[in-house]
């Protein structure tokens, strides 16, 4: 195999699913169990946001996220 390059079968295991409309109670372990059924998940991300209200940073849910 030349560097730079991927095969089928590597190509295979790194494919990332975006999902959206996650609903703000849901975390990053209930979406991992719910693709778990699929097969094997190998990583979760919910992504969120910085919010800056006053003197305090919050970290605000953005309603999507990734499944690999």
């Amino acid at each position: 195999m030349e560097i730079g390059k991927i095969s089928n079968n590597e190509n295979k295991n790194k494919n990332n699913l975006y999902v959206k409309f996650i609903n703000e109670s849901v975390d990053e372990d209930m979406l991992r169990r719910e693709f778990e059924v699929f097969g094997p998940v190998s990583s979760v991300k919910i992504q969120v946001e910085n919010v800056q209200k006053g003197d305090k940073e919050y970290q605000v849910h953005r309603g999507f996220g990734y499944v690999s």
